[in-house]
């Protein structure tokens, strides 16, 4: 199927989802985990959900008010993941809402790195042919040009994991999966160097009052409140994170930053990655991250409730009856969602309650 006969069918018929051919692509099913699907099988596509879903949501956008603010969005991570229509509607639509501009910063992968241990994926690598099917980006710009303001700035998709460069004699990072030895370390050091790639992109256009580091599985569950974190003392200097899932540092998933936070961290992600700093030398991730945080921006770390960043890592589920619905990984889900009308409480993926660590 050609694109133009899959949007034809998209627009005859906007209540459909459709499924589309997969050639040894993954699906999940219930109590089997991620599974291979067998060539030529018909599964559909996560984007087909997605787009159907962010086009009835930006129908019912409403007028955006003067610009206050701006907000530079930066997602990383892989294309097949990739959930557009909450980011849409909760992180575009809701600072539009109150004032903001937002620009949106993608980097993502066509291929899944090499397997890793606290990975989902099983180690065959997603035929991912059936993607290009799909203009993600004019897509996307589609879309934006309904909600009114925002911009897409940068759309770069790679048809390959870079290679992660590992200085001579380096020192210990992450210890329970060192980059230089562990692909779970060295995916770490990839999202670093997507970061940081992204700011210097987002240096191309206006200063930002606001970055917001967001993975490509997150499912924004509710609206986020800019004018809160606007009005906390310090915002300007202030990496705010979800005070849950630490694992002895600071939640990894989603990350809002101020200003001033904004260069001093996600400016240099990769590039004072290696700085021979001995607080650097951390057991995980989250560690690093608390440490670098508070080395190179002491006091700016600050946790909030979910309900201020209320994102859950999510992905489609093939139900017993056939039909795909999105939930949460529980492994990474936080709880204690507020109880309101604005946020949408998840269904867990089942089989995902177990702790990661």
């Amino acid at each position: 199927m050609n694109r133009i006969a899959f949007l034809f069918l998209l627009a005859a018929c906007p209540n459909t989802i459709y499924s589309l051919k997969y050639s040894n692509g993954l699906i999940r099913q219930p109590d089997k985990g991620w599974l291979q699907v067998k060539q030529d099988s018909v599964e559909p596509s996560p984007w087909v959900h997605e787009i159907l879903n962010v086009n009835e949501i930006v129908a019912t956008g409403s007028e955006v008010p003067q610009t206050k603010g701006s907000l530079a969005v930066f997602i990383t991570g892989l294309l097949d993941r990739l959930l557009v229509a909450s980011k849409i509607k909760n992180i575009v639509m809701a600072a539009g809402a109150q004032g903001y501009k937002v620009d949106l910063y993608f980097q993502v992968s066509k291929n899944h790195p090499e397997n890793s241990s606290g990975s989902e994926v099983q180690q065959e690598h997603v035929d991912t042919s059936t993607q290009d099917v799909y203009d993600h980006e004019q897509d996307l710009r589609d879309v934006l040009k309904k909600v009114g303001n925002a911009d897409l700035k940068v759309f770069n998709i790679m048809a390959d994991q870079p290679e992660v460069i590992i200085p001579p004699n380096s020192p210990a990072r992450m210890k329970e999966y060192p980059p230089q030895t562990h692909i779970d370390g060295q995916n770490a050091v990839r999202r670093f160097m997507y970061i940081e790639t992204l700011y210097n992109e987002s240096k191309k256009n206006q200063p930002y009052d606001f970055y917001l580091i967001t993975r490509d599985d997150d499912n924004w569950l509710g609206p986020l409140d800019l004018d809160k974190f606007s009005n906390k003392p310090q915002a300007s200097g202030a990496v705010f994170t979800r005070g849950c899932k630490t694992f002895s540092g600071v939640n990894d998933k989603t990350f809002l930053m101020g200003a001033k936070a904004g260069e001093v961290i996600a400016g240099s992600m990769i590039t004072s990655f290696w700085d021979p700093v001995p607080a650097y030398s951390t057991k995980n991730v989250e560690s690093f991250w608390a440490a670098f945080i508070n080395h190179r921006l002491p006091g700016g770390s600050k946790q909030v409730p979910l309900g201020e960043l209320p994102t859950a890592e999510s992905a489609y589920w093939k139900g017993e009856d056939g039909h795909f619905s999105l939930c949460a990984k529980g492994e990474y889900y936080c709880g204690g969602l507020p109880q309101t009308p604005e946020f949408t409480q998840p269904q867990i993926c089942p089989g995902t309650e177990k702790k990661h660590r």
